[in-house]
């Protein structure tokens, strides 16, 4: 995706957006806007193509990419101190004084949901690389993994500051909610994440993320002692994704649970 969504093609759809506002509601239109680019979305991406293997990485994403490698190799404090704690603060200042919501967003679907929602709600938006949203995540992500789950909490709000509807994003804030043992707001997070994914999500990542919404909601459902309604969930991880592994073994510790009880 651009830095910036364009207007020139924002203004494609908007004449469209104009012709039908006044006959179907806003649900509606969102959901016929996600239909049409998606239809749109195999030419564009086979023009991105070429463009993405000749653009050179930032040096946002550069650090980006470098402190996430330095996280999942288990350096989560170099990662924060080295790279996500810097970048973050970089994006609180590019986008302190600006006068425009800034949403950033992983796919021409969720651009468009933004652009429509600032329309409805009569305020200027700009849509910009997903960079920022994701140090924030990286940041709250490392933080939680240091115990440090006030500073999860703060970063990963943060990030959805940035992308409202990010599955990634809501399924972590959750897990947060989770390891706090608030199940109602977990449990809530955790479906609102299942339903964005199936919409918003890239095609790369859609099942990694509407499984680990899925998994995030039998883990809940278990606590609640809803064995029945967590073990669908583990259940419909599996009719996605044979492998899933982990959903194999909550639906085990589940007859389990009820062959003892």
């Amino acid at each position: 995706m651009p830095k910036h969504f364009s207007a020139l093609h924002f203004s494609h759809y908007f004449i469209l957006y104009l012709a039908i506002r006044n006959i179907f509601s806003m649900k509606t239109i969102l959901t016929f806007f996600a239909i049409f680019i998606t239809g749109c979305a195999s030419t564009n991406n086979q023009l991105a193509k070429s463009t993405d293997v000749e653009t050179q990485l930032s040096a946002q994403e550069v650090s980006l990419n470098t402190g996430y490698k330095m996280l999942v190799n288990g350096n989560a404090v170099g990662a924060i101190n080295k790279h996500f704690k810097e970048l973050t603060e970089q994006c609180e200042k590019q986008y302190a004084n600006s006068q425009k919501q800034v949403y950033a967003a992983r796919s021409q679907v969720e651009t468009l949901f933004y652009m429509l929602k600032a329309m409805s709600e009569d305020k200027d938006a700009i849509v910009v690389s997903s960079t920022c949203a994701q140090s924030n995540y990286f940041m709250g992500y490392a933080s939680l993994d240091l115990g440090q789950i006030h500073n999860a909490e703060r970063y990963v709000k943060r990030a959805l500051e940035f992308s409202p509807v990010n599955a990634m994003y809501l399924s972590e804030l959750a897990h947060i909610y989770q390891v706090n043992k608030d199940w109602d707001n977990a449990l809530a997070l955790y479906s609102k994440a299942e339903e964005n994914a199936s919409v918003y999500s890239p095609d790369q990542v859609k099942l990694a993320e509407i499984t680990r919404a899925k998994r995030g909601m039998g883990f809940v459902l278990i606590e609640l002692g809803q064995l029945d309604k967590a073990k669908l969930k583990f259940e419909q991880c599996l009719a996605l994704d044979p492998n899933d592994k982990n959903a194999l073994n909550e639906i085990q510790y589940i007859e389990s649970l009820t062959t003892n009880s």
